[in-house]
């Protein structure tokens, strides 16, 4: 799923929505419950940050609002790279 090379992504799973936050910067970020580092390889925060510029932003955000308002629990990947400052998502899924 990643190229060879990039620097190595965090994955949890099970997760629960605890924070978004929306202002004027190009993303969306979030918290997960019980998570204090989103990607500790990249940066030291508990935000994660999904890129408006992401390819799926649409469908990613739907997830994530849709996790935080039934409290169904996520599984996050980042990128191993920033967005905005905080750990870059690559890839949001819910069961």
């Amino acid at each position: 799923m990643f190229l060879a090379g990039a620097a190595p992504a965090s994955t949890h799973s099970g997760k629960s929505v605890d924070e978004i936050l929306i202002d004027s910067r190009p993303c969306v970020f979030f918290t997960l419950t019980g998570v204090g580092d989103a990607d500790p390889e990249v940066v030291h925060s508990p935000y994660f940050a999904l890129a408006k510029t992401h390819a799926s932003y649409a469908e990613l955000n739907a997830l994530l609002l849709t996790a935080r308002a039934t409290g169904r629990p996520l599984t996050v990947i980042t990128s191993g790279s920033l967005a905005c400052g905080h750990a870059s998502v690559a890839l949001i899924s819910m069961r």
